[in-house]
């Protein structure tokens, strides 16, 4: 079980995304620190959900709401 969770509300966001994910990654490792990402996707119309699951796929840390 994760130690700390980060919830990131999205809308709209595929520009910033992937930044947002790396930083709260590095931050955590850096530390040394469990984790789990939660994202939740504010019905964006863009491809900020598509994006996010590919990172889900890749990462364990890494949560779709």
């Amino acid at each position: 079980m994760p130690k700390v969770s980060v919830i990131s509300t999205c809308y709209n966001e595929e520009l910033n995304i992937i930044e947002c994910y790396e930083t709260v990654k590095k931050q955590f490792q850096d530390l040394d620190i469990e984790y789990e990402h939660i994202f939740t996707d504010n019905n964006s119309n863009d491809k900020s959900a598509d994006i996010i699951r590919v990172i889900c796929k890749k990462d364990k840390n890494i949560k779709l709401l």
